[in-house]
Parts: C-alpha cells; structure tokens; sequence
C-alpha cells in the first residue's frame, strides 16, 4: 500500500504542472458552477459581443458589432461557448472553465521555465501557493467575462515564446516560435489595448538578447520578419473589421469615442 501511494506522489511530482492545470480547473469550475455569478456592466457586454458575429444566423468575422473593442475576446468567448455547448455548459461556465485553464497554465508552465525548471516537492508547494493566491485575490477575473486574465495571459505566451527563440539552437523551430509570438503580441494588445506599447518594447528586447546570446544577424532578421508575419495575420480579421465598419485600413482598434 505505501509503495503504491509512494508511486502515485512521485507521478504527481513528475507531472506537477498537468496535475495543478487539471486541479485548477476542475476546482474553480465548480466553485463558478455553485456561485452562479450574474454578468454585470463590461463582463455582459462581451458576452453580448460573442453573439455579434452572427447576422441571420451566418458567422462573418466582419459582423462584429464593436468598433472601440478587437475582436479577439468576444471571439474566444465565442469559441469556448461554442466547445460546451454540445455538453450543456453554458457561456458562464466555459468561461470560468476556460480562464481557470489558462490561469493555471500561465503560473505553471512561466515559473518551470523561467524559475524552477527542475520539479520538485518545492515547486509544487510554490505553484500551488500561487495558484491559490490567485484565487483568493483575484478569483472575479476568473468568474467573469474580461480581458484582464486573457490581455496578459497571450502577452506571457508571447514572451515565452521569444525567451524559446533566443535559447532554441534548432531555426525551424526557432523560426515556428517568431510566428506565434507575432500571433500573441498582437493578440494581447487586442484583448487590451493597453499592451500596444509592449510590441517595440519587446522587439527591441528580443533584437538585443539575441546579439548578448551571439545569435547570427542572418537568424535574427527572419525571426523578426515571421513575427511581423504573426502579428498581421493576427491583425487581419481587425483590420477587415474597421475597413467593413469605418472605411478604413488599420490594425488598430478604434479608441475614438
């Protein structure tokens, strides 16, 4: 029996971070399945947002109804209400399901890579110390439909994936790894339009970590011109958004009220 148990803390060890993810989430799902949370004020207006890509009945990514909000949130409310559906989950609970997944995400995948790569008791403790911090403090930007936990979540995922280029010895991946973080910067200054100054700033920081880690110049442009790549696709939808809208061509969400 105690060699048994013995096994079973030792794969928790070992897969700590799929433990905590799936922990996470399950807990927080039923805490927001038995709180019943009613949308309020902006958590609503997304919410209503989600269902604005629809004109009678057909999905345009154009038909999103917003002019002074991206895209990206409303269509990832859309998208998690659209994987619940089949199973009877409301919009409310996807939502409480989808933040906690990424919450515990972020916190574990961010503090093993840049922290504690090894996994022991002590960055198990440390995890869920964190996770549990989280939702003490902070558990309304999991309960509710705003862009707080989602804004900085694609930035993290961003920055992960530039800190995976400067180390990544392979330029494939390397290559694959500018991409996406193109994708997530320009995701996360959708979400929350606060983080556009982010996108020079960690370009630039990129540029200079990776001329310390004596990365060639002949990787660094490619690296740089495939993020560019990430951030315009993921810009596309915005930018046919405010064309179909405005009748103009930008990437930018529109803060003029």
């Amino acid at each position: 029996m105690q060699k048994k148990i013995n096994t079973i803390w030792s794969n928790v060890i070992k897969n700590q971070n799929l433990f905590l993810i799936c922990f996470f989430t399950i807990i927080m799902g039923l805490i927001g399945v038995i709180k019943k949370n009613t949308l309020i004020y902006d958590s609503l207006f997304y919410s209503q947002l989600s269902d604005s890509f629809y004109d009678k009945g057909v999905f345009n990514i154009i038909n999103f109804s917003s002019d002074i909000r991206g895209y990206l949130y409303p269509l990832i409310i859309h998208m998690v209400s659209l994987i619940g559906k089949p199973i009877g989950l409301s919009l409310q609970a996807c939502n409480v399901l989808a933040n906690a997944f990424l919450v515990s995400t972020i916190i574990t995948v961010v503090y093993s890579s840049f922290f504690q790569k090894q996994k022991t008791w002590s960055s198990l403790i440390i995890q869920s110390f964190l996770l549990l911090l989280f939702s003490v403090f902070w558990s309304d930007l999991i309960f509710y439909t705003l862009t707080d936990i989602w804004g900085i979540g694609f930035l993290m995922i961003s920055i992960y994936f530039f800190n995976q280029i400067i180390s990544e010895p392979n330029c494939i991946k390397a290559f694959i790894f500018s991409f996406f973080s193109g994708v997530f910067l320009y995701g996360a200054y959708n979400i929350r339009n606060i983080y556009l100054f982010t996108i020079p700033l960690i370009l630039a920081v990129f540029i200079y970590s990776s001329i310390k880690h004596q990365k060639k110049p002949l990787l660094i442009l490619p690296s740089l011109t495939l993020t560019m790549l990430g951030i315009l696709l993921c810009a596309l939808p915005q930018i046919a958004i405010i064309m179909h809208n405005l009748n103009t061509a930008t990437p930018f969400v529109n803060t003029n009220v």
